[in-house]
């Protein structure tokens, strides 16, 4: 029995992700990258959440009296950021930004359609939340991040 579903998701993840055609010239990281680039899409963790509103909580809980299974419910925070030079208008480099969330969203989608579903790590994954945030990574640029929550389920 898995103690959590947690890393082998992740590690699944980024390495579909690097995959798709869809994100070619964007760095897909675990974490801060040694080297800004201009457009990425970064995995920062994972919180307990619940966002269906199911009698499980986030976290982990026991699938059912007497039972050794668990119930595990957590959510993976993810950012697709985009920097440009300060000259590009603010909206071009935040619709890049969702852009990038749209094709990750696409993934997650087919990734749900083909067996074994989410490569039978996690029975559901699905993009629950996401938020924009305008930056200014430096004086002379513009930056957008949109925020991408990944909720997962399974019984493990």
């Amino acid at each position: 029995m898995a103690t959590s579903t947690i890393p082998d998701f992740i590690d699944a993840l980024i390495t579909r992700l690097r995959a798709d055609s869809g994100l070619t010239g964007v760095l897909v990281e675990e974490s801060l990258p040694d080297s800004l680039r201009r457009e990425m899409f970064l995995v920062w963790g994972t919180r307990d959440d619940s966002p269906d509103g199911s009698s499980f909580p986030g976290g982990q809980s026991s699938a059912a009296i007497g039972q050794r299974s668990r119930e595990e419910r957590y959510v993976v925070e993810c950012e697709a950021i985009v920097i440009r030079p300060r000259r590009e208008g603010q909206s071009g480099v935040r619709n890049r930004a969702f852009e990038i969330a749209a094709v990750v969203e696409a993934s997650l989608r087919s990734w749900g359609e083909t067996p074994p579903r989410f490569g039978g790590i996690v029975r559901t994954a699905l993009i629950s939340s996401v938020r924009y945030d305008p930056t200014l990574p430096k004086s002379d640029e513009r930056g957008a991040s949109v925020w991408v929550d990944i909720a997962c389920a399974q019984r493990i």
